[in-house]
């Protein structure tokens, strides 16, 4: 093949063969690696921001007291948390009457959401004093009990019947 003065050959065609595929391979992985940037940019900015979040939060639990092993359940964790609330009625020997779930308190300037339960229960004095040192001394949630009433149970002398309002703070 003789195109003008360049005499190409089988010996010169193989090295531009390669060069061309060269230039093409190194064109795809180029390709390939810009949007697999892009794709690392935007997780990297994802991951600062629930680190930044959970950074914030980790300083709220500290802030709340003596919480060194506390971890805080996320919003799809709130049914479980429920159950192990009744649980832990259970255990301590207090029975529930009913529990009030309320409304998720979901306000854009809080790192948290906030589920405020209500709470009727009987119980003895000490049944209900062991269950409010449970709750505040137990490391799985942050609780805040935000109000309480007991009256004597007309059912039992010994007993009493009280209500109990509680904040469970979830993380986003």
């Amino acid at each position: 093949m003789n195109i003008g003065k360049i005499e190409i050959t089988k010996e010169r065609l193989m090295p531009i063969l390669f060069g061309v595929l060269a230039v093409i391979v190194l064109s795809a992985v180029l390709v390939v690696r810009a949007s697999s940037v892009s794709r690392l940019k935007k997780y990297r900015i994802e991951y600062e921001l629930t680190e930044r979040r959970l950074l914030e939060a980790h300083n709220a639990v500290i802030a709340a007291g003596d919480t060194q092993k506390m971890t805080l359940p996320s919003k799809k964790d709130i049914q479980i948390s429920i159950n192990n609330l009744t649980k832990s009625c259970a255990a301590t020997g207090v029975d529930i009457i009913s529990i009030d779930r309320k409304e998720l308190i979901d306000r854009a300037q809080d790192e948290f959401l906030v589920l405020p339960i209500d709470l009727e229960m009987r119980s003895t004095t000490m049944q209900f004093a062991s269950l409010l040192g449970f709750l505040e001394d137990q490391k799985k949630y942050l609780i805040k009990v935000s109000s309480f009433d007991c009256v004597r149970d007309e059912e039992g002398k010994s007993r009493i019947r009280s209500s109990l309002s509680l904040l469970v703070y979830f993380l986003r």
